[in-house]
Parts: structure tokens; sequence; C-alpha cells
């Protein structure tokens, strides 16, 4: 590298100063490119990492939704199975043999008092 440098340098050395002047500036502009090139290469490279990250990101919670929404229809199954089986505990057949399971005798007519006005008892047998 150090002799292309050199060679370059005996070569403007012997051109006229204004070839000189333009092989320079045409160095300079080709180094400009090149620095150029590099920082937008750079840039490309960070939003392609950010893309990527944003991608798998999204990807995963993707999953985790499906994951979710997997979870939530078991549930949801279940729930209506417990429904179910709650509305057969709790009607009123299952309620009656289980009454009649367990040695419970059955009421009959309830027979109610009739309280009026000469029905009351005494103030001083009051508790």
């Amino acid at each position: 590298m150090t002799k292309a440098i050199a060679s370059q340098n005996i070569l403007l050395s012997f051109m006229p100063l204004k070839a000189a002047r333009k092989v320079k500036f045409a160095q300079q502009d080709n180094r400009t490119i090149y620095w150029a090139s590099v920082v937008f290469l750079a840039l490309n490279m960070v939003m392609l990492g950010s893309y990527l990250a944003g991608v798998n990101s999204y990807a995963a919670s993707g999953y985790e939704i499906k994951k979710m929404q997997t979870r939530l229809d078991s549930l949801n199954e279940e729930n209506k199975k417990l429904t179910i089986k709650v509305s057969e505990v709790s009607s009123i057949a299952s309620v009656q043999s289980n009454f009649q399971n367990s040695d419970y005798v059955p009421a009959g007519t309830p027979k109610f008092l009739e309280v009026n006005q000469f029905s009351q008892l005494p103030s001083s047998s009051r508790y």
C-alpha cells in the first residue's frame, strides 16, 4: 500500500500542476465516496438488525397469543362442562332424590296459626 502511495506521489510530481490537482481531487472524491458507502452500509446493517428484532418479537408474541387462545378454548369447554354439572346437581329431581336417599321424612301441608286481636298474649307473660 505504501509503495502505491509513493508511486502516486512520484507520478504527481512529474505532472503539470492543474493535472495533479485534478488527480488529488479525484482521490479525495473517491475517499468521500468510500466513507459514504461505509456509512450507508453500516446504516443498512443497523436497520436490518432492528427489522429482524422486530419480526422476532412479533413472532414470539403471535406464538404467545396462539398459546393463550388454545388455553382459553380449553377453559371455555371446562366451564361448559361444569355449568352442565351444576345444573344437573341443582335440578329439582336431583334434590328430591338426594332427600329421599338421606332418610328425611317428607313434611305434610303446614298449618299456620291465625293471629288476631283476641289471640295476643297478656303483657305480663311476655318474655
